[in-house]
């Protein structure tokens, strides 16, 4: 072979190998890693505390501070919950809602944090996870919640959730979350039912925060959903005050509940507290809350006689 051409090859060969590193570079995942979790976790045990570490985490930002809900803390623990949850997290909480995303699930998870909505009349005192297990990718949790009325010493009702949640193999975030609340009706019925700790006048304060809001914070940034304040608490006197199946619907309370999201981001969130229900304070098709996970998205597929199950 010619020198020159001995070159040339040599050459052709060097660029090879310099553009497979630019391609291995290109592909390397450089997403952040929760920060509970060793990046090279893989073991069942690291896994183990890994899964139950970061479930224990976001629940504790949850609980009402000490102190009482305030903006600062809220904004705190939703860049804090950031940390466990994946950029296109899907978290199913039944029989509350559905909710995508990192930031929307944040805001959901620290609702007892905010002044506002939810906070404003509820304390979560406490919520610990009660039983737990892991294997690969997917956490099953059992955790207690102890709710209290802000405006009396009662307590409304200790309500249990089931979580599955399944985790980035990589990240070790929350990819997906379903999450069932237990004896949830019975929290909906004490929060919603007219008697001394929820009347009627708790219900027009819940309108007054919605029209509030929407006058105070909604209008000014250019996404208001009523056109005055009379005309907003007309249309709220209108429609349920919660709907049978859950917050999650159009009625007030899901507007009340979005009241505190919408202080924090008014172009996101200030449509889901209008007359429209912005998408979110609406009635949802049936499968996009009941059949969002398919059968074996968490666990695999029952397995058959015979068969081994599907993963």
């Amino acid at each position: 072979m010619a020198p020159r051409a001995s070159s040339a090859c040599w050459r052709l060969f060097l660029l090879a190998v310099v553009l497979l590193a630019g391609a291995a570079a290109a592909k390397k995942d450089t997403r952040p890693i929760n920060p509970l979790c060793p990046k090279s976790c893989k073991s069942e045990a690291c896994l183990f505390k890994c899964h139950f570490d970061t479930l224990q985490g976001l629940l504790h930002l949850s609980v009402t501070p000490e102190g009482g809900p305030s903006l600062p803390i809220f904004l705190e623990r939703v860049a804090k919950l950031g940390d466990f949850l994946d950029d296109n997290v899907t978290a199913r909480i039944d029989p509350v809602g559905t909710y995508h995303g990192k930031v929307t699930v944040g805001d959901y998870v620290a609702t007892f944090v905010h002044p506002l909505g939810l906070g404003s009349r509820t304390t979560l005192k406490s919520s610990t996870i009660t039983q737990f297990a892991s294997s690969g990718l997917v956490a099953v949790a059992t955790s207690t919640q102890e709710y209290y009325f802000k405006i009396t010493p009662d307590q409304i009702t200790r309500v249990d959730m089931v979580m599955f949640t399944r985790f980035d193999p990589v990240t070790h975030k929350i990819t997906l979350g379903d999450w069932n609340f237990l004896r949830f009706p019975q929290f909906l019925e004490n929060l919603a039912a007219p008697n001394p700790p929820v009347s009627d006048a708790s219900l027009a304060q819940m309108i007054q925060g919605i029209c509030g809001v929407d006058e105070k914070v909604c209008k000014p940034t250019g996404v208001p959903g009523y056109d005055n304040t009379t005309d907003c608490a007309q249309y709220l006197m209108s429609i349920p005050r919660i709907s049978v199946h859950g917050a999650q619907g159009d009625n007030v309370y899901c507007r009340f509940l979005h009241t505190a999201y919408a202080t924090v981001d008014p172009k996101y969130h200030c449509p889901h507290i209008g007359r429209t229900g912005g998408g979110q304070c609406v009635e949802k098709p049936y499968a996009d809350h009941f059949l969002l996970f398919p059968d074996g998205a968490f666990m695999g597929t029952p397995a058959r006689p015979g068969k081994p199950p599907k993963h």
